[in-house]
């Protein structure tokens, strides 16, 4: 009798997260179904000619290293943790030019959302970041950040199955297994020091692109910052492959979560601020850096 109450408990429990998750995943999908048919591409077009795109930007900034996932915003990951698009000497480097293959049918939600999220940033991130790397000694904010980046190797490791690339499934998951054993639950990386296995990770976003589906329109969200339909959904996504609210109860799951993408976003907190200064029009700017790296990344 106690065996199957527990077993009905564990049921209930997952029950309970999934009809949860589905919820937001809903109201998500009814937003951007919404928005993408109330608003016109049209509207777009003669929105944005009041705009002059964002042909340069007086900063030392390295273009080449920029992707959609390590822009300076809390929903960016940065691919490799040791990149910086800032630049530590004086060298000129091209900036970005002007993009006219833009879809922005949402530019008036969009800008609303971009002045309300440059708020939050200068006001409570980029103070609680700046006060989060005073604090927190290198070694132990490199061990948080590979901590979260281990826990998180089903994400990459399905996502490599679906996209067929047997190499770099296997040594992500032998980075698993090293890291976590030896690694002490991936809080060290001996993988990647001693055995030379490179980080490897893969989002569904990619898996998509990979299969030829386009990143539909470019959309600003809440806090999470510049993204696009492709990649709101693959968030969606990877969130299921995520093993935090498996292992965590709710709110606990949603608090370890919202601080995985804060200790993400510390270190490159101050680079928003430098960008956003030197830019003549942060929005044009920003967005035209996105949607290259979109570019970047589906020509890589």
């Amino acid at each position: 009798m106690l065996l199957i109450k527990k077993e009905f408990i564990s049921t209930n429990k997952t029950s309970i997260i999934v009809s949860q998750r589905l919820k937001v995943f809903s109201l998500f999908f009814l937003i951007h179904f919404l928005f993408f048919n109330i608003i016109t591409v049209g509207e777009c077009s003669s929105t944005e000619k009041q705009h002059k795109p964002e042909s340069s930007l007086n900063t030392n900034i390295d273009f080449s290293v920029i992707t959609p996932r390590n822009l300076p915003f809390p929903g960016k990951r940065m691919k490799y943790s040791n990149r910086s698009i800032i630049l530590p000497d004086n060298t000129i480097i091209p900036t970005v030019v002007s993009y006219t293959d833009y879809r922005d049918p949402l530019i008036k939600f969009n800008r609303i959302m971009f002045s309300f999220n440059n708020i939050v940033y200068r006001v409570v991130l980029i103070p609680l970041s700046n006060a989060y790397i005073w604090i927190t000694p290198n070694p132990l904010e490199t061990g948080i950040n590979n901590f979260f980046y281990n826990i998180k190797t089903p994400i990459y490791a399905v996502n490599h199955l679906l996209q067929f690339k047997p190499k770099p499934l296997g040594r992500t998951l032998l980075r698993f297994g090293i890291n976590t054993t030896i690694g002490l639950l991936g809080f060290f990386d001996p993988a990647q020091k001693w055995f030379h296995i490179n980080k490897d990770e893969t989002y569904f976003e990619n898996t998509l692109s990979q299969y030829g589906l386009g990143y539909g329109i470019y959309i600003v969200l809440p806090i999470i910052g510049p993204s696009d339909i492709r990649n709101s959904l693959s968030m969606l996504a990877d969130n299921y492959l995520n093993p935090i609210p498996y292992l965590l109860d709710y709110p606990e799951s949603f608090i370890v979560q919202t601080f995985d993408y804060f200790q993400d976003f510390a270190p490159k907190a101050n680079q928003y601020s430098t960008l956003y200064q030197k830019s003549q029009e942060p929005y044009i700017f920003f967005r035209n850096l996105y949607l290259q790296g979109i570019e970047r990344d589906a020509a890589e």
